[in-house]
């Protein structure tokens, strides 16, 4: 592997791993004068550097976002410089076994999730990336025409974490002696159907050692909101010892890391994001919505994401100034009457029957105030202006640039992304 390609591999993972940020770089000596290092700029936003090959200059790469970057993606882009060095060592074994996938811009993303996850550095060579390997492969496989899935729960203090179990929600069952990890794991179809991912994981340790299976006590006391928000997860991971993480298959071709119900990691394409649920708080909060209202709208915005759900919303500036609709996805009588029922509604009320996603998800425009009650549902409305601005993108793209032009705007894809608009601008993307 040359120089060249470490570092369009880094600068490509790094694109996927911290979204939204403009990513720059120049050849040029770095203060102060050391082969690699970090820095905290104006404004939130992140310089580092590194050498990326013997008797090399150093290359600077300065990321930067309008709203800043959270701690959590400083944690991340603070381990590249070492990470830089390790690879490009003589003699790296890492350097080696990541030769092939750095060239095809895949691997450095690995590299850093597995450091991410060992703050400790009790891992060196990243060896419990295999963890999340075995579940990348099975994310593409089916069984009996269902997608199959399975997950972990790992720890680095297998006692003080199994002591604490009693009080988390969930149950364990430990197995009668250790099993060793192995890349097979996934081989029989029992390994993945006693363990699903959404209500049971096999719990590991350090050692990559599997001791035995957490259970979920009571699975149905949560919605699909709440359970696509990970809020199912927080007994495993909140205040329990040995810097516990949970990763398991998505409800599609992905792979979940989970190390807090804020902070995630997502595996897909191919490519790691790091996904900080506290940039879309702090985005909510600039418009005025209160804390409760922020929670129960991230949860919303994810649970469609996840769930394959499409969707337009609106928060608008003003309550009394909204896009003009040009027509209704239903016309019909019923329409009309369900419409009547549902708008005034507060997005608590709805949440509390799990109607909530049923009706963003509908198509046309959904327009909720800034205190949580719905003003309209099932808008056309006119995108001409949004037109003007991009030439490409679906309806629900342009209908989406259309409405921000009055506030908020959020745009679910079905395959996925969420989009944030405000007057016209891109502000955030997950």
């Amino acid at each position: 592997m040359t120089p060249a390609q470490l570092v369009e591999g880094v600068l490509v993972s790094l694109g996927q791993l911290i979204p939204n940020t403009r990513i720059r770089q120049q050849i040029e000596a770095a203060p102060p004068l050391t082969s690699s290092g970090f820095q905290v700029t104006e404004g939130r936003n992140v310089r580092l550097w590194f050498c990326p090959g013997p008797d090399q200059e150093p290359l600077v790469i300065s990321l930067e976002r309008e709203m800043g970057l959270t701690d959590r993606e400083m944690d991340l882009l603070r381990l590249v410089p070492p990470a830089i060095a390790e690879l490009s060592s003589a003699g790296s074994q890492a350097f080696l076994g990541l030769g092939l996938k750095f060239s095809n811009k895949i691997g450095f993303g690995d590299l850093l999730v597995a450091r991410f996850l060992d703050p400790e550095k009790a891992d060196p060579e990243g060896l419990r990336i295999g963890l999340l390997a075995v579940l990348q492969d099975l994310s593409f496989r089916y069984y009996e025409d269902k997608r199959c899935s399975s997950g972990f729960c790992f720890t680095s203090d297998l006692e003080a974490f199994t002591a604490a179990l009693s009080a988390s929600g969930f149950l364990y069952s430990p197995f009668e002696t250790p099993v060793d990890f192995h890349y097979d794991l996934f081989s029989s179809p029992a390994s993945f159907r006693y363990v699903d991912g959404r209500n049971s994981y096999y719990v590991v340790d350090a050692q990559l050692k599997l001791h035995g299976i957490v259970r979920l006590k009571n699975p149905d006391q949560y919605s699909l909101v709440a359970r696509l928000r990970n809020q199912h997860l927080k007994g495993l991971l909140a205040g329990m010892p040995g810097q516990p993480w949970v990763a398991f298959v998505g409800l599609r071709e992905e792979v979940f890391v989970i190390v807090s119900p804020e902070v995630q990691l997502k595996w897909s394409r191919n490519h790691w994001q790091l996904r900080d649920r506290s940039l879309l708080f702090t985005l909510l909060a600039r418009f005025g919505l209160a804390t409760d209202l922020q929670e129960l709208l991230v949860s919303l915005f994810f649970a469609l994401s996840e769930g394959g759900l499409g969707a337009s919303i609106l928060i608008p500036e003003d309550s009394a100034v909204l896009p003009t609709a040009i027509g209704k996805i239903d016309h019909t009588e019923v329409g009309d009457h369900l419409r009547a029922l549902i708008q005034k509604q507060h997005i608590a009320e709805l949440n509390a029957t799990n109607s909530l996603l049923g009706i963003v998800s509908s198509d046309g425009l959904t327009t909720i105030s800034r205190d949580g009650r719905i003003l309209r549902c099932g808008d056309i409305i006119d995108i001409s202006r949004a037109a003007l601005l991009q030439s490409q993108g679906g309806g629900r793209s342009q209908a989406g640039i259309a409405a921000s032009f009055f506030g908020l705007s959020i745009k679910i894809s079905q395959n996925g992304p969420v989009s944030f608009w405000h007057r016209g601008e891109l502000l955030l993307q997950f």
